[in-house]
């Protein structure tokens, strides 16, 4: 897929837009000259995917299945008699 920006024939990296073009983007909403909301309004970005707190990996926990593991004794030190 490529970039969403006219001209721009690099490949997508983040809503919509390739590495170069998101990161003038993403500095032009942090200077407040823009925010994300107008840019996917005039068709420059796509919508954020966003992620829960911990990313991925937090998904993939969230879906995983609890496995038990037994618990084995933990021995005593040796001068614990």
């Amino acid at each position: 897929m490529e970039c969403l920006i006219d001209g721009c024939e690099r490949e997508v990296k983040a809503r919509g837009l390739c590495a170069c073009c998101y990161q003038v983007a993403r500095s032009m909403v942090a200077a407040g000259k823009t925010t994300w909301e107008v840019l996917e309004t005039r068709g420059l970005a796509l919508p954020s995917k966003t992620m829960p707190e911990g990313g991925r990996f937090a998904m993939a926990f969230a879906a995983s299945e609890p496995v038990e593991q037994p618990v084995e004794p933990t021995p005593d030190p040796p001068w614990v008699q």
